[in-house]
């Protein structure tokens, strides 16, 4: 029954437009957009040409520049998930860590970062509402569904996030988005 439930609100999250947040609303019109080639459909195209990455790039962070567009901070256009949180002034970014530590809170149209290991390759998604603690819903791209690759899948999608700060794919740090 809380499946059927919680399967019913995924499913109506994009038609609802949350108003405050011009990130998230923009997110949430292509959610579910899939791919028709790999990393390549029309709306994928735009967001890589907005970000200058070239046609058929992975496109998570296309997605989060296309989206933040209209917002006054952080203005970076780029491809590499990292890029947002290293090029955001010191006063918009926080670390996983302060949020488990509670000195931070995750709020509606933050951009939440991935890492791979060590690496330069991560990921990057809109948080959709205020988090209560360490976990919440995101809109991302290049995403799977469900089961699947969580960094290199075939759409946008919604999906429910938590802090693991000692896996090798975990969620380092946040960037808040200004109106």
């Amino acid at each position: 029954m809380l499946i059927l439930f919680l399967s019913a609100v995924v499913f109506l999250l994009p038609s609802l437009s949350l108003g405050k947040n011009k990130q998230v609303d923009t997110a949430l019109k292509y959610s579910y957009v899939r791919e028709l080639k790999y990393n390549r459909s029309p709306e994928i195209d735009r967001w890589n040409k907005y970000v200058g990455n070239p046609l058929g790039a992975s496109y998570c962070g296309a997605l989060a520049g296309y989206s933040i567009q209209k917002c006054t901070a952080p203005k970076i256009k780029s491809g590499l998930a990292q890029h947002y949180y290293r090029k955001a002034p010191d006063s918009l970014r926080f670390s996983a860590g302060d949020v488990l530590r509670g000195k931070q809170k995750v709020k509606a149209g933050d951009l939440v970062i991935w890492a791979r290991g060590s690496t330069i390759y991560g990921h990057i998604a809109i948080a959709l509402y205020d988090w209560d603690g360490i976990s919440g819903w995101t809109v991302e791209g290049n995403t799977s569904s469900g089961r699947g690759s969580q960094y290199d899948g075939d759409g946008v999608f919604i999906r429910w996030r938590t802090i693991y700060p000692y896996s090798y794919f975990r969620i380092i740090a946040f960037v808040r988005v200004i109106q």
